[in-house]
Parts: C-alpha cells; sequence; structure tokens
C-alpha cells in the first residue's frame, strides 16, 4: 500500500472535520501530522485549503489551491483567484480570470467566482456586474439552477451595496412560489 493504515485515518479524519465544518481542528491535524507526509492525495489538500479558507488563512489556502491548479484542477484555479481579491492582489486574480475568458467568453462559473470574490471583500457594486453577467448567461443557456444561485448572490450584493429593493425584487419570485431556500437568507 502506498500509505500506512494510520496515515489514510489521518487523511481521511481531516477531511471529515473539514466536512463536518470543524476546520480549526482539520487545519491543526493537517499541520501536525499530514504536511510533513510525501504525496499527499489532492483530496486532502483539496479540503484543507477550503478549511483554510474559511478560516480567512489566504495565505496558506491559496499555496494549497495552487499546488492543486498545476495538476490542471480548473475549480482549484478558480479558487486560487479569490483567494488573490481576498488578498488584495486583484491584478493577478485578474490574469487568472482573463486566461478563462478568453478561453470562453460565456464562462458563468468564472463570473461567479469573481463575483464571490469581490462580494467576500465588500465590492458589491462590481460583484452585481458580475452576478448580473453570469444571471444573462444562465437565462440565455437555459440553467435554471444556475440563475437560482446567482440569483442568491446577486440578491446579496445588492443588499451589500444598500440596495435592499432590488435585492427584493431579485427574490420576489422565489418567496411568491415558495421556493425560496436557505441560501436566499
Amino acid at each position: 500500500a502506498k500509505y500506512p493504515a494510520v496515515t489514510r485515518i489521518c487523511f481521511d479524519r481531516a477531511v471529515v472535520l473539514q466536512w463536518a465544518g470543524k476546520d480549526k481542528e482539520a487545519t491543526s491535524l493537517y499541520e501536525t501530522k499530514i504536511s510533513g507526509i510525501k504525496d499527499i492525495p489532492i483530496y486532502v489538500k483539496a479540503a484543507i485549503a477550503d478549511a483554510y479558507f474559511r478560516q480567512m488563512n489566504f495565505a496558506a489556502a491559496r499555496t494549497l489551491y495552487h499546488v492543486i491548479a498545476a495538476t490542471g484542477d480548473r475549480g482549484a484555479r478558480l479558487l486560487e483567484a479569490e483567494v488573490l481579491i481576498r488578498q488584495n492582489d486583484p491584478a493577478e486574480a485578474q490574469k487568472i480570470y482573463e486566461a478563462f475568458l478568453k478561453e470562453n467568453p460565456n464562462d458563468i462559473d468564472v463570473y461567479l467566482s469573481r463575483g464571490r470574490a469581490r462580494l467576500g471583500n465588500g465590492d458589491g457594486r462590481r460583484a452585481i456586474e458580475d452576478f448580473e453577467t453570469a444571471q444573462a448567461l444562465a437565462l440565455k443557456q437555459g440553467d435554471v439552477a444556475k440563475k437560482r444561485q446567482i440569483d442568491a448572490l446577486l440578491a446579496s450584493a445588492c443588499i451589500r451595496a444598500n440596495d435592499s429593493a432590488r435585492a427584493v425584487l431579485v427574490l420576489q419570485p422565489y418567496i411568491q412560489t415558495g421556493q425560496a431556500d436557505p441560501a436566499m437568507q
């Protein structure tokens, strides 16, 4: 076996702790028992990167996302860009987003990623721009589930940009039809 049984248990325990929202415990386990191991599986690195991100330890999250992105993982590359924005390095993040948009200017996930990062950084106005673009693309592509996700984020951005009336308008169809969910609250 590539890893001794105890090591595999540590990997899985760290991931389960992160899934359970026990990010501090997951990162502590990673730092004390896992980080020195050679060839840590990608799924473990991804879980720990997410745990660091939620703890707002963006430097540690970025390091792991970068390693994962180097394997060709598109999602990790987008998360790395989100971290760059949160670390106040929007120029570097923009290079990543531009590379993706050059490949596909209709890439909803790129606009969502950038919008989430901008929203997390307190830039509601620019987040709204990204979410509006993503919303238009989702409508054009007929992706109802994605539009619902975008609408929740757009409403949040509107609230943060002091436009609660617009947030209500965005969510009103879901509220009136009983389709609003906790993510929209």
